[in-house]
Parts: C-alpha cells; structure tokens; sequence
C-alpha cells in the first residue's frame, strides 16, 4: 500500500514536471518573439534618424551654399549669445561685470 502512494505521488510530481516544462517553453517563446519584435522596431527607428540626419545636413549646406553671408551671420549672433551665456554663468550671480 506505500508502495502505490508513492508510484502515484511520483507520478503527479512527473505530471506538475511536465506541465511546468510547457509552461516555460510558451513563456520562453513569448517572451523570444516580444524581444525580436522589439529589436527589428529599434533598428527601424535607427535607420529612420539615420536618413533623416543625413537629409539634415544636406539640408544645411544647400542652404549654406545657397545664402553663404546669412549663414555667416546667423554662425556669429549664435557665436556672440555663446559666449554672452558662457561670460554670465562664469560669474556665478547672473550680473554683467562693469567696466573699469
């Protein structure tokens, strides 16, 4: 009679095994095609920044070649705000210095 409680004990282990093994291969494979879907959208979405960088820049030289002294212009106001910022926050209080 122990005899059979334990076969039948073993049994229901070996039957929780296999229905356990089931359940981690379809979780694994969920979670394996979640991954894939994920990776193919990010290197889609890289691709995408990618051409649009490059159409960017494209962009910014014709514009370069085609108005050469706005363009200067527009480097040096952005140029002179720079170093405007950069000469505040160096201060630390926010004031501009006074002349001597």
């Amino acid at each position: 009679m122990g005899e059979l409680a334990v076969d039948k004990s073993g049994l229901q282990i070996r039957e929780k095994l296999e229905e356990m093994s089931q359940t981690a291969s379809r979780i694994k494979s969920s979670v394996s095609e979640a991954v894939e879907d994920n990776v193919h959208s990010v290197r889609r979405s890289v691709r995408r920044g990618w051409h649009s960088a490059h159409d960017l820049v494209d962009n910014a030289a014709y514009k370069v070649k085609r108005h050469p002294f706005k363009a200067v212009g527009i480097t040096a106001g952005a140029a002179f705000v720079s170093g405007l910022l950069a000469g505040l926050t160096a201060r630390g209080d926010g004031r501009l210095r006074k002349p001597r």
